[in-house]
């Protein structure tokens, strides 16, 4: 999509309104694209023959994540720009007016996918996942976090600001699994899954030449290698990687509120060794 952001030199509260506008239309944008989504992988599905099988509520849910993903991260970016050109560069007080922008239309998004998501659930008879857009505004919010903190902080300040990042959404993981009832034990595995997984990401690409996308077991692979991960933290990581795939897949049965927990202070753990 693009921007024109060079055309638009007005006043504080009309370039507020007029990002706010910006940021509506990429955001309709998205629901639309999502909404094209849904219709060709029923098409496909109907010709395939499996279009009432249990497959077609789990491919919309990855489309969902796709389409919201790459809603949120496009935000960020044109965020970050516009947020260069009206501060200069992206300072603490840039970084506070790109999440209060952020917020509202993140919200909705996740919201909007979220209903469309649920009533394919209560149509094929499949349970609700009322935690799934909680889940995507927090990952939204925790990449949104750590893209503006790198602008923000350089090196060892960077460093200080994933551990502060983290930190907050372990907090909420926690806050979650201390309510003591099955669904905020799943949105707490939800949550600490993804802390999982970002943590070992950021910690391949910061001490092990990491970048790509490959397989969260490769990416453990390759901390190993690096001397990251070392004595008994290495089976303890990649015993946490099934808990990362049946909490992100709500495979609920396999999740206890022990190995949530677990993983909770092992995060905690490596974060403090590694990024504090």
């Amino acid at each position: 999509m693009a921007w024109g952001v060079a055309s638009i030199v007005v006043t504080m509260t009309s370039h507020d309104d007029q990002v706010r506008l910006e940021l509506t239309d990429r955001r309709e944008e998205a629901i639309r694209a999502f909404q094209d989504d849904r219709n060709r992988i029923a098409q496909e599905m109907a010709a395939d023959g499996t279009l009432h099988s249990g497959g077609f509520v789990l491919t919309l849910t990855h489309a969902a994540h796709r389409r919201f993903a790459d809603f949120a991260e496009g935000a960020t970016n044109d965020l970050i720009q516009l947020a260069e050109l009206r501060f200069g560069a992206v300072t603490e007080e840039a970084a506070a007016w790109i999440a209060s922008v952020f917020e509202e239309q993140v919200e909705r998004t996740a919201l909007s996918f979220g209903k469309t998501l649920d009533e394919t659930r209560r149509q094929r008879g499949v349970p609700e996942r009322p935690d799934d857009a909680t889940a995507q505004i927090f990952d939204a919010r925790r990449k949104r976090d750590i893209a503006v903190g790198r602008l923000v902080l350089k090196n060892d300040y960077y460093r200080r600001a994933v551990a502060a990042v983290v930190g907050d959404f372990l907090k909420l993981a926690k806050d979650a699994l201390a309510d003591g009832s099955e669904g905020a034990k799943n949105v707490a595995a939800v949550l600490t899954a993804a802390a999982f997984e970002d943590v070992m990401r950021r910690a391949a690409a910061q001490f092990a030449g990491v970048n790509d996308r490959r397989a969260l077991a490769d990416v453990l692979t390759a901390l190993k290698t690096a001397g990251v991960l070392a004595g008994a933290d290495v089976a303890t990581g990649q015993g946490y990687l099934k808990f990362r795939n049946d909490s992100l897949h709500a495979d609920w049965s396999n999740v206890t509120s022990a190995v949530v927990s677990s993983c909770i202070a092992f995060i905690e753990g490596f974060t403090k060794k590694h990024f504090s």
